[in-house]
């Protein structure tokens, strides 16, 4: 498994709830993802070993 992807309704409100808890993302700003929604990918050593990706939910 290369990583977990988790959908999140707003991604910019999702990334101000990780930084406040101390988890970085491994880019400032969310970038357009294989889908084309926003994506952004948070930092291993912060996630358990993980690297996790957040995806913008399409509405």
């Amino acid at each position: 498994m290369h990583h977990v992807c988790l959908e999140v309704d707003d991604i910019n409100s999702a990334l101000n709830d990780l930084k406040e808890n101390k988890i970085r993302p491994l880019d400032p700003k969310p970038k357009i993802g294989a889908h084309g929604l926003p994506v952004v990918f948070l930092h291993p050593k912060d996630c358990g070993g993980v690297l996790v990706e957040l995806e913008e939910r399409k509405i």
